[in-house]
């Protein structure tokens, strides 16, 4: 696809896992101030909508969705 359409990735994994959002002054931290800082041009992951991310950053129609569970043992086995 980046021969096609003319453009090249890096893929990279953020280790403080810090999604971001926005401080109370209104500055945001995270990939959301990443992206304010043209750090990199676009975020892929699973991120949960927030409203104060909301006011930093688009969020796309999902293109799927993901299950979560928690599984406890019952008591007495």
């Amino acid at each position: 696809m980046e021969k096609e359409l003319n453009f090249t990735s890096d893929y990279f994994r953020r280790e403080d896992r810090i999604w971001g959002g926005m401080h109370p002054n209104g500055s945001f931290y995270g990939v959301i101030d990443d992206l304010h800082s043209r750090d990199f041009d676009i975020f892929s992951s699973s991120l949960t909508l927030k409203v104060d991310r909301s006011y930093g950053v688009t969020y796309l129609v999902p293109i799927g969705t993901e299950t979560y569970a928690l599984f406890i043992p019952l008591s007495g086995r």
